[in-house]
């Protein structure tokens, strides 16, 4: 995984299991993505930091689903960087995140 996620330092440790990030605060990382993903300075934030790539990777990562099906519900329509990243998903996202994007 850290060879295709760059950004992951030496002292990364995944966590063990997903059901481990509903008992942290990695569950509001998706609406923290959605607020930014609201607004159009947030929109260029997560471009200018590769976010939208680095999710893009992580929905190809079927093992990886709980992260994609926390993000993709607080995701704003409203602009084409999240209609693309969704758009992605549906296009290589195992049929979990495809389920979680169309009910939606």
């Amino acid at each position: 995984l850290r060879a295709r996620l760059p950004f992951l330092g030496r002292g990364y440790r995944p966590m063990e299991k997903s059901k481990q990030v509903h008992g942290s605060l990695a569950r509001e990382y998706g609406a923290f993505l959605g607020l930014l993903s609201s607004c159009q300075d947030g929109v260029s934030l997560l471009e200018r930091h590769s976010v939208y790539q680095n999710l893009r990777t992580l929905a190809a990562c079927h093992s990886k689903d709980y992260i994609t099906i926390m993000v993709v519900p607080n995701m704003c329509f409203s602009f084409a960087a999240n209609r693309a990243y969704v758009q992605e998903v549906l296009r290589v996202g195992s049929q979990n995140a495809r389920l979680a994007v169309c009910s939606v």
